[in-house]
């Protein structure tokens, strides 16, 4: 994959520690200037925070909460890898019908996609963690999946249009350690839900971690997208 038209930046180089603490204090004065990249950044950290537990408590609330059936092959170990099959099926057709309509027929807009999915993840969180049919569960749990599919690279092509390209890699680097942080706060939060109390108690601690979301998307939409 040749890589044209690129000419590196020339850059004095100060010391390892010199360096960082420059690049750190652009990145921070770049993020301070770009409301809608720190709206966008805040997003990102909320979704951390709300990714960790649904991971890590859904895989329990099926076998602790619910009876698997067993359909020929399927038990109670080949159903997760069915689950994941179907979800990651149903995630790249989804995906692929969204990027259809956004770039032929521009009638669908970025706020309202990470606005509607993120509340949609948040419903979806809700009813499967209080869910106890296995069908009703699975159903659920497959549209949360669906949920998050389409939210995150939309959430990134946004991000991508407020980001100059001399900042991009760092941005985005920041993004991604802004989603690690937010599960490693988010996670033993609602671990210890999960043991104090109950892991569908847990999950809906999951769901309420994403709420500052649907408040932040209104913000970084203010601008036109």
């Amino acid at each position: 994959m040749p890589e044209t038209n690129f000419s590196p930046a020339i850059e004095e180089r100060q010391g390892l520690l010199k360096d960082f603490v420059c690049l750190f204090k652009l990145n921070l004065g770049f993020v301070k200037g770009a409301p809608v990249l720190l709206a966008l950044l805040a997003i990102t950290l909320c979704g951390g925070l709300a990714s960790e537990g649904f991971d890590r408590l859904s895989t329990a609330h099926f076998l602790d909460d619910t009876v698997i059936p067993v359909i020929g092959p399927l038990n109670s170990v080949t159903w997760f890898g069915v689950i994941s099959l179907i979800g990651s099926g149903l995630g790249i057709l989804a995906s692929q019908l969204l990027i259809a309509r956004m770039e032929k027929k521009r009638t669908v807009s970025r706020t309202s996609v990470v606005m509607s999915t993120s509340a949609g993840y948040i419903l979806c969180l809700v009813l499967f963690a209080v869910g106890r049919s296995f069908w009703f569960m699975l159903l659920v749990f497959l549209l949360a999946g669906l949920m998050r599919t389409i939210k995150e690279p939309v959430l990134a092509a946004w991000m991508n249009d407020h980001v100059d390209e001399k900042m991009r890699a760092t941005v985005f680097s920041t993004s991604g350690q802004l989603d690690s942080f937010g599960q490693i706060i988010g996670g033993p939060i609602v671990g210890l839900v999960a043991q104090q109390v109950s892991i569908p108690w847990g999950l809906v601690c999951t769901a309420f971690l994403l709420l500052p979301a649907l408040f932040l998307v209104p913000v970084a939409g203010k601008k036109r997208d």
